[in-house]
């Protein structure tokens, strides 16, 4: 089924992310990954299925993004999803890292500027 859905957005040239048994994809995209769920799922066993979705609201989604832009790993740290609050070895950040997250952090000021 994940192979049909994939193919029908690598040919409207869209990006989709399947992630286990779920997909993640622009939030104008959502229609179209509900009719191609439905089709692959149609073509494989005759009949479509109830698909379950995340909806969060606009301070939640806002909440989301500010934190993955913050990037910080003590955040996550901190979250001690089960029990587990610190990394067992320290972080290694390799010269080519430290340069590709300084060329991002520029490509992210450009952005925000156009913003």
């Amino acid at each position: 089924m994940t192979e049909l859905i994939l193919q029908d957005f690598i040919e409207r040239e869209e990006i989709v992310l399947s992630v286990h048994d779920s997909y993640i994809v622009k939030r104008t995209q959502v229609p179209d990954l509900e009719r191609a769920m439905a089709a692959a799922t149609n073509s494989i066993i005759g009949a479509s299925l109830p698909a379950d979705k995340d909806d969060y609201s606009p301070e939640q989604r806002q909440q989301i993004l500010n934190d993955f832009r913050r990037h910080d790993p003590n955040y996550y740290y901190s979250l001690q999803v089960s029990g587990f609050s610190k990394p067992l070895a320290p972080v290694t950040r390799t010269e080519r890292y430290v340069e590709s997250y300084q060329k991002f952090l520029k490509w992210r000021e450009t952005r925000e500027d156009k913003n």
